[in-house]
């Protein structure tokens, strides 16, 4: 073929991805100008050193997490705020009752013994003041949302919708003071956080996370009384996860068993004390010691989900002893509710509350909180996802919907069985929806493709084509570069840019592709007059998507490894060909873009400009990869994508092939690239606004079509076969 042979294969450098298995599914690198490859560690003979390497990683992992971390700082903040501003701790006269257990090792008839024996006690050993008890409760509140992070992304959720989840968790006012009260109900989060982690680790949990999550569920129920309920859902969930009914029995009984350990001995050693084989006998604990269920009224009747339907978060019944889990309460240390006498055995520091921070915390606590509604949304996401509702059908979340979903469901009825309708009861559960919607809403959105992304990749014009393509050129082996180019009414322009093709890119032979998209003019005749190029040609004019997705199948059909696309108005530099097709061969991509962000481009189009801009931002949010350009014409790609993505598009398939690229985990890159101004002829593509409103309208769609951007399942470590970074379903592992 004529053409010149190109020049030396520039060196690029390509950063490695976040995570122990390297390249990360779908990822997107970004390669700068003039940079220079020259591996990723010192002892493969590079410059790069090991701490530049693990710097690196690490900026990189921070940003991929921002949002998180941003979420987890600001709940540092307000824990640090808290710790400054009432100290050492705020009590009821519940603390009372759990304090007393360090010194007497009695169970209370009022409450669990599963504080006193895991917090308290070992404490105890240290110190008896109280500041570390809240401190201890604060860090347990931080991993608590931690926990639920590391929960959700395991199973598919946007990073930014799973950090969304745990802002209740993190920065929750009502949270902060019950963290900072000396009382159960953070441990108890703790632990279930924990028990969902491992029971939901995979989508069916093995002997060992189904023991050490009953045990855990049994620890709760030890804490708070209102665990008692929970190993229900852990029964359900482990009966819908397994494979079979034997492995499903099987999961049930060692969730038993494990349960059972915590929890046999702490009713053996309440029965040994108060003659009755139970936990306690529920929270109302007088400061007299008397146990008396709380006075509701003739007409109260226990609602679990009233917390649910209210946007405030006033307690419906509320008392004086309710009223003491709130910050305004302990501003004035002399009109504490609950005797000085706990601070003068614990440390002997006397409450005091430091201004501007306890105003502060007072303040925030009016508003800093989810309204009600928000977490009824929440769980009726989970349950619709748990029901199978559209996409959650097939996306093998429902279980673990489920299990969400009944978690903090239980704790609100469990709260109300007890008699407990009050936000401080009720606050385990309802901190804990959120991730149960998270859950919910990537089933529903992301269970699965849409059925158009099944369509069929071939047409009666396709056929057409390919049998006049054989009839041509035989069965003929094309080069193991291959430059595909549709044209549309070109006869101008494509003799100057089929005489800029270089006959070898990087060491390779290079053949052209050209697909005559049903032209009317001599662009025919022009390719078959220059000799150097084959030509597909097609009786209709369907548009540069259709014509460019018969362009990849002839080079596929016919060997090529790496397909190489530009366009026929020389608006692309054949210079930049070595830039787009290096990192495929050392294997750091398998789909490069040029970026004209990166690179140059000769325009005065300042629509265009700001709608490079503008998409790229689209994109970049829907894929939650950064991209510079997503229209730039050349590209370079391994041919096996080209089958393995969707193309439906006719027109503007240059964001449909990006997007689909990335759904299926290849790894993207982005190299600096020249546009110049078109040589010759118009665009087909119509007038600027008119081509905005149709390129919005394919990004969206594919956004939609491939599972927003991907299906969960492809992408979640929980769910067996999801798919590593080029794509192929891997084997997660034992």
């Amino acid at each position: 073929m004529p053409g010149t042979s190109s020049s030396p294969t520039p060196a690029v450098s390509s950063s490695q991805h976040p995570g122990p298995a390297g390249d990360r599914a779908g990822s997107t690198t970004t390669i700068p100008r003039g940079s220079q490859h020259h591996g990723t560690t010192a002892a493969s003979g590079g410059l790069a050193t090991r701490s530049d390497l693990r710097s690196g990683l690490a900026l990189a992992w921070c940003r991929r997490h921002a949002v998180f971390l941003m979420v987890l700082l600001a709940g540092v903040a307000c824990r640090i705020l808290a710790w400054l501003a009432f100290s050492p701790a705020m009590v009821v006269s519940e603390s009372a009752s759990h304090l007393s257990f360090v010194t007497t090792w009695t169970p209370s008839a009022a409450h669990p013994v599963g504080y006193g024996v895991l917090e308290l006690t070992p404490l105890s050993w240290f110190t008896d003041a109280l500041a570390p008890v809240v401190a201890v409760q604060h860090l347990l509140g931080l991993a608590t949302g931690i926990v639920v992070y590391i929960l959700l992304l395991r199973w598919g959720v946007w990073r930014w919708l799973a950090a969304l989840a745990t802002v209740p968790v993190l920065l929750d006012a009502y949270q902060l003071a019950s963290e900072h009260l000396v009382l159960p109900d953070t441990l108890f989060v703790f632990v279930v956080a924990v028990a969902l982690l491992l029971l939901c680790w995979r989508a069916r949990p093995g002997v060992v996370a189904a023991l050490f999550g009953g045990v855990l569920l049994g620890a709760a129920t030890t804490v708070r009384l209102m665990g008692e309920s929970l190993v229900l859902a852990a029964l359900i969930f482990i009966l819908l996860a397994g494979s079979t009914w034997r492995s499903r029995i099987a999961g049930a009984l060692v969730v038993t068993v494990g349960f059972a350990i915590p929890v046999v001995p702490s009713v053996a050693w309440y029965h040994h004390t108060h003659g009755e084989y139970a936990f306690a006998q529920g929270r109302a604990h007088s400061d007299s010691g008397v146990d008396a269920p709380p006075s509701r009224g003739e007409d109260y009747v226990p609602d679990g989900f009233a917390m649910l339907f209210d946007w405030s978060r006033t307690d419906r019944y509320a008392d004086d002893d309710i009223d003491t889990w709130r910050f305004g309460n302990y501003v004035a240390p002399e009109a504490s509710p609950t005797s000085d006498v706990l601070y003068v055995r614990h440390g002997r520091e006397q409450l005091q509350a430091h201004q501007p921070g306890a105003d502060a915390l007072v303040t925030y606590q009016r508003f800093g909180y989810l309204p009600g509604p928000f977490l009824l949304g929440a769980l009726i996401l989970g349950l619709l996802a748990a029901a199978g509702v559209g996409r959650a059908r097939l996306s093998g979340m429902r279980a673990v919907c489920l299990l969400t979903s009944l978690v903090p469901a239980g704790m609100l009825l469990g709260a109300a069985s007890a008699g407990e309708l009050s936000w401080r009861y009720q606050l385990p559960g309802l901190v804990l929806l959120p991730a149960a919607g998270a859950l919910g809403l990537t089933a529903l959105l992301r269970g699965r493709r849409s059925p158009a992304a099944g369509r069929s990749q071939i047409d009666e014009v396709d056929r057409a084509s390919l049998a006049d393509f054989r009839e041509s050129y035989g069965e003929l082996t094309l080069a193991p570069v291959v430059v595909v180019i549709a044209a549309y009414n070109e006869a101008v322009g494509l003799p100057r840019v089929l005489s800029s093709m270089p006959a070898v890119v990087c060491g390779l032979a290079v053949d052209v592709v050209v697909v005559d998209d049903g032209s009317t003019d001599e662009t025919a005749a022009a390719v078959k007059a220059h000799g150097g190029a084959y030509l597909v040609s097609c009786t209709v004019n369907r548009g540069q998507g259709a014509a460019m997705r018969l362009g990849y199948r002839v080079a596929r059909d016919h060997a090529a490894r790496y397909i190489v696309t530009t366009d026929a108005d020389a608006q692309y530099d054949t210079a930049d060909f070595p830039t787009v097709l290096a990192p495929l061969l050392e294997g750091s991509a398998d789909f490069v873009t040029g970026s004209r962000r990166l690179g140059r481009q000769h325009t005065n189009d300042r629509f265009r400009r700001t709608g490079v801009y503008v998409f790229a931002w689209i994109v970049s949010a829907l894929t939650g990869e950064r991209l510079t350009d997503t229209s730039f014409g050349l590209r370079a790609m391994r041919a096996e994508i080209t089958a393995a993505v969707t193309l439906n598009q006719p027109q503007y398939q240059s964001a449909e092939l990006l997007i689909g690229a990335h759904s299926h985990g290849y790894r993207i890159a982005e190299v600096p690239g020249t546009m110049h101004v078109r040589a010759a002829g118009s665009t087909k593509k119509g007038g600027n606004l008119v081509y905005g409103m149709r390129y919005a309208r394919v990004v969206l769609g594919t956004w939609w079509r491939e599972g927003c951007p991907a299906p969960a399942g492809d992408r979640a470590p929980a769910i067996p076969g999801h798919r590593g970074p080029t794509g192929a379903p891997i084997d997660p592992g034992p």
